[in-house]
């Protein structure tokens, strides 16, 4: 039986507008940012239903 995917859908706090994804991840959710680096590089991320790379931008909201 294979686990079933977590998903998390939120908005960027204002705070963090303009940060790159990974260490936008990295600080909403507390992991490190090698491991946000990794989700994004294998697809994982997505921003307004596209998948993202670790050096996008995000937007507040």
């Amino acid at each position: 039986m294979s686990a079933i995917p977590e998903v998390r859908t939120l908005p960027v706090p204002d705070g963090l507008e303009g940060e790159r994804v990974d260490a936008a991840l990295s600080r909403m959710f507390g992991f490190s940012r090698t491991k946000a680096a990794e989700l994004a590089a294998g697809g994982k991320v997505q921003v307004d239903g596209s998948v993202v790379g670790k050096s996008e931008r995000v937007r507040g909201g």
